[in-house]
């Protein structure tokens, strides 16, 4: 029987909808048993029943789900990642998982579409297994890398799935050298510890394919016959966000995952906030204008919702005062 792979995710209430279709997916493909590990940044008691039950649906190989809380912090001198620091418990995991060699880290905003054992795996002579998605000069973070004279040309990779050698990470004090960089250069880490990882751990990573980790924006053309791939959900709107059903190109992709979860016959508005709203409009606006046939082509498809619907009592911004005004925002598309 092959050996269990440890697989590790850092959630919060915000990325829940995202967080239970990362569930639903990787156990729908996986020929291995898995840990899972969940790393939850304030998640109630009644939301970690639900991505258990999740769990259950899809467990089909005597894979295991541990939950444990646990509240990330940014490094001094690092940027939050949109007033968000639960990116960060990643540089955490050698500490967090003191008895581990190694472990595959995925985001909240994939679909895991293939087997996680073939896709992804732990590097025996780097600290990280990652897919390069771009070079440096045409990264956000390319001013922190002219400032740290590093080249410009070389690979940059995204941080939503990694293979970690965690031995390796211990041994070259990575977890210091992060901290070090972040004092070193404040608050030029435009893709928070993305960046940094990029920055410290530069001639530390394996590249892996672009299978690991293929990248789907929201003007992503649709896939027809989606691949084996694993699939980020990067930049906003996410799926899950304000008009991600309308705007995402790609977003019937994600749903038929959504759709098997605990969460089926909810609306995945249920974990949305004032806050997520308000970072997500301006693109959601941008995408609009940009829309062929006219300003009015993407608000004539969106229904009106009523206050006093289901779908909008499940909203749950950070203040309640701030309800009509996403109320307002919901109901854009009313003639």
């Amino acid at each position: 029987m092959a050996a269990m792979i440890t697989i590790t995710l850092f959630s919060d209430e915000v990325m829940l909808a995202g967080t239970h279709v990362v569930l639903a997916s990787l156990l729908a493909h996986t020929s291995t048993p898995l840990q899972v590990i969940l790393f939850a940044d304030h998640i109630r008691e009644r939301e970690k029943v639900l991505l258990r039950g999740t769990f259950a649906l899809h467990n089909k190989l005597d894979s295991l789900l541990e939950i444990r809380d646990f509240s990330p912090q940014p490094l001094a001198g690092a940027n939050n990642l949109h007033g968000n620091a639960t990116t960060y418990g990643r540089l955490s995991l050698p500490e967090l998982l003191p008895q581990h060699c190694g472990v595959i880290y995925l985001d909240c905003d994939l679909v895991i579409n293939g087997d996680i054992g073939k896709l992804v795996q732990i590097p025996t002579n780097k600290v990280l297994y990652a897919s390069a998605i771009s070079t440096r000069e045409y990264s956000v973070d390319r001013n922190l890398f002219i400032k740290a004279k590093l080249n410009l040309g070389d690979p940059y990779f995204n941080a939503g799935v990694l293979g970690i050698n965690l031995s390796r990470w211990r041994a070259l004090d990575v977890t210091r050298k992060c901290d070090s960089a972040a004092r070193q250069y404040p608050n030029m880490f435009r893709s928070a510890d993305q960046a940094i990882l990029n920055l410290v751990l530069a001639d530390e990573f394996q590249e892996g394919g672009p299978a690991m980790n293929q990248p789907l924006y929201y003007f992503t053309d649709k896939l027809l016959n989606p691949p084996g791939h694993i699939f980020h959900f990067v930049g906003s709107p996410k799926p899950w966000d304000l008009f991600g059903r309308r705007i995402h190109k790609n977003y019937s992709l994600w749903h038929d995952y959504y759709k098997t979860t605990a969460l089926s016959n909810q609306s995945p508005y249920r974990y949305l906030s004032f806050r997520r709203v308000c970072y997500t409009f301006p693109t959601v606006f941008r995408a609009w204008r940009q829309s062929k046939k006219g300003n009015l082509r993407l608000l004539a498809q969106i229904q009106p919702l009523h206050p006093f619907s289901a779908e909008a009592a499940s909203l749950r911004p950070y203040e309640n005062a701030s309800r009509p005004i996403v109320l307002i925002l919901l109901n854009l598309g009313t003639p």
